[in-house]
């Protein structure tokens, strides 16, 4: 039976509607410009971070600048890579290449506060962020996240949006 991992992913609002309306979660390149060892380096660190998302993965987003996570999507890829622009003339493009597509899975209308999220972190859940490189959302793009720290943040968005009808939930 495939359990599917949960994976938080760090976004911008000018890259965030550029993923919600395409379907593509993309990350940087952060040694595009640097064909050298280092360089080379910091790309394999970039796909490591997206090499286990399959097919079934859930997904949360966090906008950094509203400091908000929106959630539950669900992936449809594996991850891929791809230096075209997500649309035309938009922010993503060939800096972006690593990427998977993604659905919206339920439509939660009140995202958490990441504060919110940090609290609960600092009572005991969520160690799954405390071992992150760096120890930050926001420094690495994609996270995972432990099953424990994906169901209880899932469930804070289910506490936050108790009214969750037939026509919020996307078709799966």
């Amino acid at each position: 039976m495939n359990i599917p991992q949960y994976f938080l992913f760090t976004v911008s609002d000018t890259s965030w509607k550029e993923h919600f309306a395409t379907g593509i979660a993309a990350i940087n390149n952060p040694g595009h410009d640097a064909e050298n060892r280092q360089g080379n380096a910091q790309k394999q660190k970039a796909l490591c971070e997206l090499a286990s998302i399959k097919n079934g993965d859930l997904l949360f987003f966090y906008l950094q600048q509203q400091k908000k996570v929106m959630g539950l999507y669900e992936a449809t890829s594996c991850p891929f890579y791809d230096t075209s622009y997500l649309v035309s003339k938009g922010f993503i493009n060939h800096k972006f290449p690593i990427r998977v597509a993604f659905k919206q899975k339920v439509n939660f209308s009140i995202p958490l506060d990441m504060d919110e999220v940090w609290g609960i972190k600092d009572r005991g859940y969520f160690w799954s962020l405390q071992q992150q490189r760096g120890d930050s959302v926001g420094r690495h793009a994609c996270i995972s996240l432990t099953k424990q720290d994906g169901d209880h943040l899932l469930r804070m968005l289910y506490e936050k949006n108790p009214i969750i009808t037939s026509t919020a939930k996307i078709k799966t």
